[in-house]
């Protein structure tokens, strides 16, 4: 029995000592290497051959998402618009870019462009010393539709969408489409909206909250009897005709992926091309700050969205300590008042002078009884920034105080006397003088 075990398997090995290799690597029809290089011609033809170009967009790790409009070319170049910012959504940058079989066919922009700016790490680029806005210039193919190629961010893993341009987009792109859109967008929902909202099942509704700053959208989950039950977050990106949301949101059975302009409403269009109108109210408010802003609340950060006109403050607190800091030759990255746990709070000031960055920040004791809170200044950051642009940071310390004691405030909504203002604006004011106040926007993180 042992010697036909042992010719049987003798037999087995001869067999496959016999076998062609290729007999192996073409069991799916092609070597790998022929699958890669296909893949790599069709990418780059779909590229090119798009004759108005591509839009597209990607989240960062740390600031929302960016749209872009693209035009590839044969020998390698690409031009391109961003929603970066309003020159970059005017003038039409070149550079140079390649499909390269790395490990996976992947799309590379390999000069200076408006892509790679958002992973430049030096400070004045708009994104934090050594990382940037957490963005890749290098992107992992994964599939296609009829219209739209899919990547993948290499070392970040963001998605990255490009959709091909019918010529009107393209012209449109090429008109200042991206600002154009962006301010029509920005007034209408700013001077035409209170507290926007979707209707949700069960009688509730979900609030729309747009971080302009953060490029973020935010939604709220809000039950029939005013509570809030969740808070979704998603990044978004500017086309000439639409924000695109970067992961799409569910309302009631829509999944909703863009907003558009239609008329004089804003509507959002879900996957299966319908949509639903935002609504808006101004009174009651949909939920109160008090609910919403704090260490264990949904909405950590009160940041400036710009001076409101019409409201009735002494002083726009954000507003005038930049003004301060950029009268003395310094420029503010980053400035907000948090709940850093259930008992203490701070003012931060994140800040540029020359090629140095520094931080200048309060820190603050709080009690909090329903919707009031109280606070009472106990440290300045331990660099004596504080102290040092003492003159830039008054309008904090009028407010807020020195520590000698602890002061009132109430967490509040404010609108404006202006008709053409509609939007309302969260605020803590003092309870002592009420038109003393730090007002701005609520954001999650």
């Amino acid at each position: 029995m042992n010697r036909i075990f042992l010719n049987f398997l003798a037999g087995c090995l001869l067999f496959a000592v016999a076998c062609k290799k290729d007999d192996v690597e073409n069991v799916f029809g092609q070597k790998p290497e022929e699958r890669i290089s296909d893949t790599l011609t069709f990418i780059r033809n779909e590229l090119v051959n798009a004759p108005n170009g591509w839009k597209g967009g990607f989240s960062t790790g740390a600031k929302g998402g960016f749209g872009f409009y693209f035009n590839f070319k044969n020998d390698q170049t690409v031009d391109m618009l961003s929603d970066y910012s309003t020159s970059s959504g005017n003038e039409l940058k070149s550079s140079t870019y390649r499909v390269s079989p790395l490990f996976t066919p992947t799309l590379i922009f390999d000069t200076y462009n408006y892509i790679t700016i958002m992973q430049d790490p030096a400070p004045d680029a708009g994104g934090a010393a050594g990382s940037g806005f957490k963005s890749d210039i290098e992107f992992l193919y994964e599939r296609h539709n009829a219209d739209t190629l899919f990547f993948t961010g290499k070392k970040y893993r963001q998605p990255f969408t490009l959709i091909r341009l019918s010529k009107e987009e393209q012209e449109s792109y090429l008109n200042g489409g991206l600002n154009k859109f962006n301010t029509d967008f920005t007034n209408l929902l700013n001077n035409n909206y209170g507290f926007t909202y979707f209707d949700n099942a069960g009688g509730g509704k979900i609030s729309l909250e747009i971080d302009y700053v953060g490029k973020m959208a935010n939604f709220v989950y809000v039950n029939s009897s005013g509570g809030i039950d969740s808070v979704y977050q998603t990044s978004y990106y500017t086309t000439s005709s639409s924000y695109n949301l970067v992961k799409p949101v569910k309302i009631v059975d829509k999944q909703i992926r863009s907003f558009v302009i239609k008329g004089s409403a804003i509507e959002g269009e879900s996957t299966d091309n319908t949509a639903i109108t935002l609504k808006s109210q101004t009174s009651p408010a949909l939920y109160s700050v008090s609910d919403a802003f704090g260490n264990s609340k949904p909405f950590k950060k009160m940041v400036s969205r710009g001076k409101v006109n019409g409201v009735d403050a002494n002083v726009a607190i954000f507003d005038r300590v930049n003004e301060l800091f950029k009268a003395s030759g310094r420029t503010i990255n980053n400035m907000y008042f948090t709940m850093t746990n259930s008992s203490s709070a701070i003012f931060y000031i994140n800040y540029t002078s020359g090629t140095s960055t520094f931080i200048a920040s309060a820190t603050y004791t709080y009690r909090r009884e329903a919707d009031r809170i109280y606070l009472k200044r106990t440290g300045i950051d331990g660099g004596n920034n504080w102290s040092t642009r003492a003159t830039q940071v008054k309008p904090v310390d009028d407010l807020f105080g020195d520590g000698s004691k602890e002061l009132e405030f109430k967490f509040d909504w404010v609108f404006s006397s202006d008709s053409n203002v509609k939007l309302p604006v969260a605020a803590i004011r003092s309870v002592a003088n009420p038109t003393n106040m730090l007002y701005g926007k609520l954001q999650i993180q």
